[in-house]
């Protein structure tokens, strides 16, 4: 099993891609979406995240899985309420696993006929991709906790967190990569 750092803000330092994980990541600089995929479905599997997992009422628990010059890994661990707020990856491609319970995507929708969002529902097994442009939002959902893995190629810089004021305007503000997201982030 691979080691991890089992805080909860990003360390410093760099951890490499397990050697069980390169295979899966083919040899670009940057991963594809694909590669992404088959990256975060296989990590909870060289990780064991269920005994990484740690679920707190009032926080969503997070744990650097690997950072090296090509990609980074998260595990999140979300309970009841927990949401990230819309947000970008600025210039990195994302792919999420969902290894426990279920969480819920919300990608914000400019509709004629005032629809706002589009709201999908990932269970437990699920993998799902996103390229650095893609706006959204995750909540948990459902009536137990979950745990997800998030793999990034490039490893996140920097995200764009939103927010829509008062009067209706979305606002974007910079962030650094390793800041625990949360609505009303945006706001600046």
């Amino acid at each position: 099993m691979a080691t991890v750092d089992r805080i909860r803000t990003a360390p410093a330092s760099d951890y490499p891609m397990p050697d069980e994980l390169r295979a899966l990541a083919g040899d670009e600089d940057v991963l594809s979406r694909d590669h992404l995929v088959a990256v975060a479905a296989a990590a909870a599997d060289v990780y064991d995240v269920d005994a990484l997992s740690l679920h707190h009422h009032g926080f969503r628990y997070y744990a650097r899985l690997w950072r090296d010059d090509r990609s980074e890994a998260w595990m999140i661990c979300w309970m009841q309420d927990a949401d990230t707020g819309y947000h970008d990856h600025d210039d990195s491609s994302g792919a999420v696993h969902v290894h426990r319970g279920q969480v819920m995507e919300e990608n914000p929708l400019i509709s004629a006929d005032g629809r706002t969002s589009v709201r999908v529902t990932y269970g437990e097994g699920s993998t799902f991709s996103f390229d650095g442009a893609h706006i959204h939002r995750m909540c948990h959902t459902g009536e137990d906790v979950a745990t997800t893995v998030h793999v990034y190629s490039p490893p996140l810089g920097r995200v764009g967190a939103y927010d829509i004021s008062d009067a209706g305007l979305l606002r974007r503000r910079s962030v650094p990569g390793d800041v625990e997201l949360r609505p009303g982030l945006g706001r600046g």
